[in-house]
């Protein structure tokens, strides 16, 4: 059983340092100032284990996918924090971005450029950092 866990846990913010790791390995370092509610694990580890959310800074981070010997693939950038598995905001520049989908072995794919930073279906919206 895999299982992902933060170290370093911010009180503000809870991010931390983000690690998985597998019954008689060592923990590997996923990366810094991670969301845990952003991670996950792909159903074939033989070329890419997870896909997580790391270097997140004012509600933006950077979406990675990751393998058991530590490479690492930058999916995408400025991935907003709050988004859902099925609709990931990256390339997100204050006002829109494009809305990606995730596969279940971490390929993701743009559904639609230029999506707002809310669910269109629900009056719910979210933006990222403080709200005024």
């Amino acid at each position: 059983m895999t299982a992902y866990y933060l170290a370093d846990i911010d009180a503000s913010s809870s991010l931390g340092t983000l690690f998985a790791v597998q019954p008689g390995d060592p923990p590997l370092q996923i990366g810094e100032n991670a969301a845990l509610e952003q991670a996950r694990l792909t159903v074939d580890a033989s070329v890419w284990a997870g896909v997580a959310l790391v270097d997140v800074q004012a509600g933006l981070g950077r979406l990675v996918r990751w393998a058991w010997d530590g490479t690492q693939e930058t999916l995408a950038k400025n991935v907003y924090r709050t988004s859902t598995w099925s609709g990931l905001l990256a390339n997100y520049d204050g006002h829109a971005g494009d809305l990606l989908s995730l596969d279940d072995r971490g390929a993701v794919s743009v559904v639609e450029s230029g999506a707002p930073p809310f669910n269109t279906t629900s009056a719910a919206m979210t933006t990222p950092g403080p709200c005024g």
